[in-house]
């Protein structure tokens, strides 16, 4: 199914990174001081090759090949259409049978850290492809490495968070719907909850702050970065479990949270409603969640930072199999979609996706920091989500057990809302209890 790629120039680059030296930018230097030129940087129209890629979003792959080839003329896509829930299986049963791996590897983020423990992905710091990790945002670096400390792959979109909120309910139940002026009514959880009490008591228990403990969590737990997993152990259950549950438990007593779980028919059909004024805002939700979900919404809508500050949320990386007989080519696309100022505004332009480069935002190549928005009443929430949080975003690193303490965070969030007995100490042991049971080498 793969056709052979022109590999002169891959060789080449390869001797010559044997002998020559890293200039600490990302490119390799011959020994006389004199820049090479990498195999990556040839001309497009000499990179050849049929590049297989295992993706769950076909039309989006296409949609970014099209505007690829107009550049590289040469190189074609072979999308495997594959279900996002059985990609981590997938490739499982791929690694332990030695069958044929796909030449562009994807991982999303809840099960990130389990698909990069597989020795599958090529390091892009290292040569030939001399990525240059300064050009990334510093919260998406951490997001990037595996457990070795290399980087596997690109992120297609920034994912620093915010939360997005009603215009309508914000003047009604707080007396102004101006993103700083929230953000000063509302800088830490424990205001938000108490405010959040007032909007229950006033709308007689039919406006809740957030639809559900879900939503909740999924902002409060991102929202403390310290590592997890150390040599194979739970660590820092105080620093990140506790308090997040902590906050979970008072959103609780408070009335903050309604009981509608993430991703249902119930969920969506929320957002055109008027009885929840908040909810998590990914840079990624905005054209792919809001709008779509309410649709008559536009100018009703804004975006402001999170109490407590921003988080992380979502997000798909792209990298390149050790087993590719094509690297050159899948690494032209990689490197031209997200490295590269005419595919990150391809991106841009087919699918609004913002990719997380520092130079693209308020700088003098061109500006994507300064759209404002009419769905969001004219507010320029680009330069909030893409520039502004991302400045200050610290993220936690990628470890195996990211998916199994993702689900058992949802577990205990069912457990804080259905469970009126229920207290700090025994959500603690409840987490502690279901990871055990799913992960018992992590908790012995």
């Amino acid at each position: 199914m793969k056709k052979a790629v022109r590999l002169t120039a891959l060789a080449i680059a390869l001797l010559l990174a044997l002998t020559s030296c890293s200039n600490g930018e990302g490119q390799n230097s011959q020994t006389d001081g004199t820049e090479t030129v990498s195999a990556f940087e040839q001309d497009p129209e000499k990179v050849e090759g049929n590049v297989v890629w295992w993706y769950w979003d076909e039309p989006g792959a296409r949609l970014m090949w099209d505007e690829f080839n107009k550049t590289y003329p040469n190189v074609t896509l072979e999308v495997v259409p594959v279900v996002n829930a059985d990609y981590v299986k997938k490739i499982q049963t791929a690694v332990s049978s030695g069958t044929e791996l796909p030449d562009i590897l994807c991982a999303e983020m809840d099960w990130r850290g389990k698909i990069l423990s597989y020795d599958i992905w090529e390091d892009l710091e290292a040569a030939p492809y001399n990525l240059e990790t300064d050009k990334i945002m510093d919260y998406d670096l951490p997001l990037l490495r595996n457990q070795q400390g290399q980087i596997c792959g690109l992120d297609n979109v920034i994912t620093a968070s915010g939360m997005a909120y009603k215009a309508d309910l914000a003047k009604e139940y707080f007396g102004t719907d101006d993103p700083d002026e929230m953000k000063e009514l509302l800088p830490d959880w424990e205001t938000f909850a108490q405010k959040g009490k007032e909007v229950y008591e006033q709308s007689g228990g039919k406006v809740f702050m957030l639809t559900g403990f879900q939503d909740a969590g999924r902002m409060v737990f991102n929202q403390h970065p310290d590592p997890l997993v150390e040599d194979g152990k739970l660590i820092n259950f105080d620093k990140v479990i506790v308090p997040t549950l902590e906050t979970l438990l008072m959103l609780k007593e408070n009335n903050c949270c309604d009981m509608i779980d993430q991703w249902t028919p119930a969920w969506n059909a929320s957002f055109a409603e008027s009885s929840h004024i908040f909810y998590p805002a990914p840079a990624w939700a905005l054209s792919f969640v809001i709008k779509p979900n309410d649709p008559n919404g536009e100018g009703n809508w804004r975006v402001m930072e999170a109490p407590g500050g921003g988080y992380n949320y979502g997000g798909t990386m792209f990298g390149i199999s050790k087993s590719s007989d094509v690297k050159e080519a899948a690494w032209a696309f990689l490197h031209w979609s997200t490295m590269t100022d005419e595919g990150a505004k391809a991106y841009r332009d087919t699918q609004d996706f913002f990719v997380p480069r520092k130079d693209l935002y308020g700088g003098d190549n061109f500006d994507f920091s300064g759209r404002e928005d009419p769905y969001f009443g004219g507010q320029n929430v680009n330069e909030l989500l893409y520039k502004v949080i991302p400045e200050g975003l610290e993220t936690r690193p990628n470890n195996i057990y990211d998916g199994s303490i993702t689900e058992v965070l949802l577990l205990t969030e069912k457990l804080i809302e259905k469970d009126e007995a229920v207290t700090l100490e025994s959500a603690c042991q409840y987490f502690k209890d279901e990871l055990t049971n799913k992960e018992p080498d992590l908790m012995g």
